[in-house]
């Protein structure tokens, strides 16, 4: 009886062992074949982002499965773009055609036509990839810091006049970004065609995140005389504009790009 009993308990030692064994090699395999998967998948994104970034996409977006994390080894890739020019359309799509992968890519150019069912679809489980806007702000962000720093330090520089100009070519500077960045937003947002500054600056009239229509007016002709400013006078009330209205025009627009 002692001797069946230990052969019973020899016979399910090794029959667990085996069995963990086994589960141990399965889920090597499946650990193996997520690598691999994983691996293409990454290269493929990495060649679907140069791509994007050739003909000026603005935004890169992974959505759907693949997204998601639910997706086959065989599903779709599904991409959304935002800013592609409407010329780079076709060229775009035909580089996506020549990727190494026999997967199927699937890409939405997003616009104002672009259905808000879709563009929600997109914002629900998607993944950004790229995202100039983001980038684009944070720079503008700090260089209105520049800005504030050199307005606060006015009053006590040791010479006035080598201080106002420098604060002249920060204001530049953060006009500069101040009207890339909100294209950027714009462009998030569907619109297309957006390539001056004052294009830009009316759309976002139109759109609401800026309200002192003559205030930005001002301050764009105001940059474009500051590349050619050879009159003290001038210059001095460009710098008193910096100070007394177009400083609170930059804080206010970049509490709205958000």
């Amino acid at each position: 009886m002692g001797s069946f009993s230990l052969q019973h308990d020899l016979c399910f030692i090794l029959w667990y062992t085996f069995l963990v064994l086994l589960c141990a090699l399965v889920c090597a395999k499946i650990e193996e074949h997520k690598r691999r998967g994983g691996s293409r998948m990454d290269r493929l994104i990495k060649e679907m982002k140069a791509v994007a970034e050739r003909y000026h996409a603005q935004r890169l977006c992974l959505f759907g499965s693949r997204a998601r994390g639910d997706f086959r080894p065989d599903s779709d890739y599904d991409f959304a773009l935002w800013g592609v020019p409407a010329a780079c359309q076709p060229q775009l799509l035909n580089a996506v055609d020549d990727l190494p992968s026999l997967h199927k890519i699937d890409v939405v150019f997003v616009d104002e036509h672009t259905s808000q069912a879709l563009l929600d679809n997109v914002k629900k489980d998607g993944v950004i990839l790229m995202d100039k806007f983001t980038i684009k702000r944070e720079n503008f962000e700090s260089a209105l810091l520049r800005l504030k720093e050199g307005l606060a330090g006015y009053e006590g520089a040791s010479d006035p006049q080598l201080a106002r100009d420098g604060i002249i070519q920060r204001f530049e500077f953060t006009c500069e970004l101040a009207w890339k960045t909100t294209r950027e937003w714009l462009l998030d947002q569907g619109h297309v065609d957006l390539n001056s500054p004052k294009a830009v600056m009316r759309q976002a009239f139109a759109d609401g995140l800026i309200s002192d229509s003559d205030g930005w007016i001002g301050l764009l002709n105001d940059r474009n005389m500051t590349s050619h400013i050879y009159d003290e006078n001038t210059a001095d009330q460009i710098f008193r504009r910096i100070q007394t209205c177009y400083l609170s025009l930059f804080e206010g627009l970049l509490e709205k790009l958000i």
